[in-house]
């Protein structure tokens, strides 16, 4: 009987040692951490199909856009891969694939953005979004690039505007109720942008403004 109790009492103590040596140390747990953590750095993410990808798959998977055209991001997914000023922009985006508007085709009114005065001060832009409001009246976005010498050195800026078209004086009126808006005019056509940071409550209002006149 006394042997059975050494028996049972040596074998757990042997279990003991082989679960203590083989259980991992809060050193090991948080290294094993971090490496996953890095390995989710690793990964790419897709803006066009909001997935995830490997370098690996990012350099040999091809995507076709045109499947993903309306689709609908999360504010989950824009809130975790986008900054402030991006987020804006993003629920924007979705605001509008949300309420059916178009965006423009027509080339030539980027054209008419791009080759007016209203971006004559900037170092460079480019139009990325612009949706037709209702016929002939647009509102959109642009990314801008301004630079600013500090005596010997140069250094630059890099923003998000609100731009639109609007037919008339249908802005005139409302000029002062947005910060930072300018305008010029070309025959009966207003050109404008608003520089002071993109928001979506001030996209909202011009759209309201633009829809409801």
């Amino acid at each position: 009987m006394l042997a059975i109790i050494i028996s049972v009492v040596t074998i757990g103590v042997v279990v003991g040692i082989i679960i203590a040596v083989l259980k991992p140390s809060k050193q090991e747990k948080q290294a094993l951490a971090e490496q996953e953590e890095r390995l989710k750095d690793e990964r790419l993410y897709d803006s066009v199909t909001g997935r995830y990808l490997t370098l690996e798959e990012a350099e040999n998977e091809a995507i076709n856009a045109d499947d993903y055209i309306g689709r609908i991001k999360s504010d989950e997914e824009i809130e975790k891969n986008y900054s402030e000023d991006e987020r804006e922009v993003e629920y924007i985006i979705r605001d509008m694939l949300q309420f059916g508007i178009p965006e423009a085709e027509d080339e030539r009114i980027f054209e008419l953005i791009s080759n007016s005065k209203i971006y004559e001060t900037v170092e460079s832009h480019s139009i990325n979004n612009l949706w037709e409001i209702k016929q002939n009246h647009f509102l959109g976005i642009a990314s801008v690039t301004s630079s600013f010498s500090h005596g010997r050195s140069d250094s630059r800026t890099y923003a998000y505007q609100i731009i639109g078209i609007v037919q008339g004086k249908l802005l005139n009126t409302q000029a002062e109720a947005y910060e930072g808006i300018e305008f010029i005019e070309i025959s009966e056509t207003q050109i404008f942008k608003v520089s002071k940071k993109i928001t979506r409550g001030i996209f909202e209002k011009l759209r309201g403004v633009i829809q409801n006149n």
